[in-house]
């Protein structure tokens, strides 16, 4: 069983239940703690829809978070969702660029990390 992220007609994420789940956890504090809207929406329970406006904002919002930060565990704890979310980005086609030179050299590196 998995779940299913759309963009319109297209589905651009299907992991497994524990991924999902895990990540959808981290997805919920994270909006909660930035006051920040994710972009993903529940269909049915394992169904997902992605705003790409909003979703690109939000991941845009957790880059900055992750750039300005300068405590470790805090980075850490972000470093992992923020590179699925870079990868969800990628797939769907949707840019996203840094918009300072500390948030440009993460971003290069995070994606270092995406099986491209």
């Amino acid at each position: 069983m998995s779940f299913v992220f759309d963009i319109g007609d297209e589905t651009v994420w299907s992991p497994g239940n524990l991924v999902a789940e895990l990540y959808l956890g981290t997805v919920d504090t994270l909006t909660r703690l930035l006051d920040q809207p994710s972009g993903l929406t529940d269909l049915a329970g394992t169904w997902f829809t992605i705003e790409p406006d909003t979703y690109r904002n939000f991941v845009a919002e957790l880059l900055r978070v992750y750039t300005d930060s300068g405590h470790w565990e805090f980075r850490c704890l972000l470093r992992g969702p923020l590179i699925v979310s870079i990868g969800i980005l990628h797939r769907a086609g949707i840019p996203l660029a840094g918009q300072t030179d500390d948030e440009v050299a993460a971003l290069a590196e995070l994606r270092t990390e995406l099986p491209l």
